[in-house]
């Protein structure tokens, strides 16, 4: 029987845990599952959080060993979905622009679960202030990250990174969750128009569809 044509999501966690995950295997349990329910013809591998929230836990884990691990990855996909296309994202929005879009109430009281208290990371004051010094340190660390996964995915023949569209995106309130870590429905919606519009421009969707 002819397999229906499916495409598949599979989430891989950018921090720390993206070690143990792959020692885990669950990648590989993910691109079986994949493989099992249809004739696999895109893999979207995506991370729904704001750039606060993720680059710090991506601050755990060194860039380098971070590329190795992605390519792993890349390389799994490819090898276990040979059929598949895969499309890497960058990270969404920025760290100036999330600062904006959250209310002083919200910095003031979230401030320990999105920023740290001190050291490099930490991008916002006791007073819910930006300390400009952590905003630039982050935004560097976000650009190393995404170098490495589009150094990775330029490797892969099937593999496409979106050119840096998702950090082009400047947040807005509407776009975060409640909890202020997470994309709400609407900061997801704008996140597939986004991805949308990069999938055309890549080439991996007709430009008329």
């Amino acid at each position: 029987m002819k397999r229906s044509r499916r495409r598949a999501i599979v989430r891989i966690p950018y921090g720390p845990s993206l070690r143990s995950w792959l020692r885990g295997n669950g990648l590989f349990a993910r691109v079986r599952h994949a493989g099992d329910v249809g004739d696999v013809r895109a893999v979207h591998t995506s991370v729904h959080t704001s750039s606060a929230a993720t680059v710090w836990s991506r601050f755990l884990y060194p860039v380098p060993p971070f590329q190795v691990a992605f390519a792993r990855v890349l390389d799994v996909l490819a090898t276990g979905l040979p059929e598949a296309r895969i499309f890497v994202v960058s990270q969404f929005g920025s760290i100036p622009t999330y600062i904006k879009a959250l209310t002083l109430k919200q910095r003031i009281n979230q401030r320990l679960r999105i920023s740290p208290g001190s050291g490099p990371c930490a991008f916002l004051d006791a007073r819910g202030a930006p300390i400009p010094k952590g905003v630039a340190y982050l935004e560097a660390v976000i650009h190393r990250y995404e170098a490495a996964v589009a150094t990775a995915c330029k490797a892969v023949a099937a593999c496409r990174y979106d050119g840096g569209a998702f950090g082009r995106v400047v947040e807005r309130p509407e776009y975060i969750s409640w909890d202020v870590i997470h994309l709400s429905v609407e900061g997801q919606a704008k996140s597939a128009a986004v991805a949308w519009a990069a999938l055309k421009r890549v080439g991996m969707i007709p430009s008329s569809g």
